[in-house]
């Protein structure tokens, strides 16, 4: 009969998430199956007459731009080329955080801010009376500690705190404000009288 190959699908679309797909190839010809893109992967290079399935595996993309390949099946012989076309969603970084601005008295505090992002992250401040754990982050819900010594300058302070993601140009900015010392003395008594007998007083 005259020489086939008939493919379950023509087209593929899939979000920016790893993934797998299926296609299923019927032929009454061998042929060769390949992809045009590193990221989109078949699981076999050769199939045979009959009917077979083929597994494609997509990477995940950390693109912002839609990205695409072509998945083609092959006879030379009979010159037959039938072809998938693979479309893959542009990702969308994300990176939040949970405060933006923290207040705290001259005596300190320690501050608990949750990150959320699909990227990685890094954490900075350039005050030396700040402490920050981790200092870096990957995706998904991480807890950013921060530690503000006391204050013992009679000036308020303040520092902001960046978590940064270079790839992508994010930058989010936590204002830190803390107020100033005020220095006290007091005494209980600002007069004593005693007798020509002397005495002791407290």
């Amino acid at each position: 009969g005259t020489p086939y190959i008939n493919l379950s699908k023509k087209s593929i679309e899939v979000l920016p998430d790893g993934t797998e797909a299926s296609i299923v190839v019927e032929s009454n010809v061998d042929y060769t199956i390949s992809s045009s893109e590193n990221w989109c992967k078949v699981d076999k290079d050769l199939g045979v007459s009959g009917r077979q399935t083929f597994n494609i595996t997509i990477a995940e993309s950390g693109y912002t731009n839609k990205r695409t390949a072509t998945i083609k099946v092959v006879n030379s012989k009979y010159g037959i080329t039938e072809e998938i076309d693979v479309s893959q969603g542009a990702f969308s970084p994300s990176l939040e955080v949970s405060d933006t601005a923290i207040h705290t008295t001259i005596a300190g505090d320690n501050k608990k801010v949750t990150v959320t992002s699909n990227i990685s992250w890094t954490a900075t401040c350039e005050a030396d009376w700040i402490t920050l754990t981790p200092v870096n982050g990957s995706s998904g819900t991480k807890t950013l500690d921060i530690v503000i010594a006391a204050n013992e300058v009679t000036s308020s302070r303040t520092a902001t705190i960046k978590v940064i993601n270079s790839e992508y140009g994010i930058t989010k900015e936590i204002a830190v404000n803390q107020g100033a010392f005020s220095p006290s003395l007091e005494v209980s008594d600002t007069a004593i009288h005693t007798t020509i007998a002397g005495d002791n007083k407290k």
